[in-house]
């Protein structure tokens, strides 16, 4: 593993859920908070012969995931975070001005504000298409009716602690062995419950169905 990135590995600490390289110089880190990406940006942009490639975005119904490739000098490293919604991130400007542009069109084509990105206005779209946001996918009931405990369990998470031989396979593949857990008295409960029995769900998972008075 290249110096630079066990460097941010050990000064994000456990922000850092997975690191993964496919290739001799290409590095993945999966971040589990916004505030990561800053601290880890913050320190390559200090690194020598480093540089911002890109900044990639992709629309899920309970997040928009943001993929930061940054040129490290011996390969290329990317920071991957989610942003659940409806939510903002801090821009990197100020660590690395190129981010301005880049930023700048994600706010235009889905819609996510980056905190002190210096650009006012509108590059692609015209003022009256500034609502259009091109390239979100359409809303779903799911995502209208979505907050973060919804987007835990639906995304990513789970109700029951995973069985160790599930713990081991996640492990085996560069994942943390526990996934996010998510109590069954979460105030999305009722909402999960309501998809399910919308769908069609319930009727072919009896266990899935509410007790008596509502438990």
């Amino acid at each position: 593993m290249s110096d630079v990135v066990a460097q941010i590995q050990a000064a994000l600490g456990k922000s850092v859920l997975s690191v993964s390289s496919p290739a001799a110089n290409r590095w993945f880190l999966e971040l589990g908070d916004t505030s990561a990406v800053q601290t880890a940006v913050e320190h390559l942009a200090r690194q020598p012969a480093t540089r911002l490639i890109t900044v990639s975005c992709s629309d899920y119904p309970a997040c928009l995931e943001l993929l930061y490739h940054i040129d490290i000098g011996e390969g290329i490293l990317t920071l991957r975070v989610k942003v659940w919604k409806p939510s903002s991130m801090n821009s990197i400007t100020a660590a690395m001005p190129a981010a301005e542009l880049i930023e700048h069109e994600i706010t235009e084509l889905f819609g996510l504000e980056f905190t002190g990105n210096p650009r006012p206005n509108n590059m692609i779209l015209s003022e009256s298409q500034s609502q259009l946001l091109p390239l979100r996918n359409r809303a779903s009931s799911l995502e209208t009716r979505m907050d973060g405990n919804v987007a835990n369990i639906v995304e990513h998470g789970s109700t029951t602690a995973p069985s160790k031989r599930v713990m081991k396979s996640r492990s085996a593949i560069g994942m943390p062995e526990n996934p996010p857990l998510c109590s069954v008295t979460c105030p999305g409960k009722n909402i999960v419950f309501e998809i399910a029995e919308s769908s069609g769900t319930v009727s072919r998972h009896p266990n899935l169905k509410k007790k008596e008075g509502g438990q």
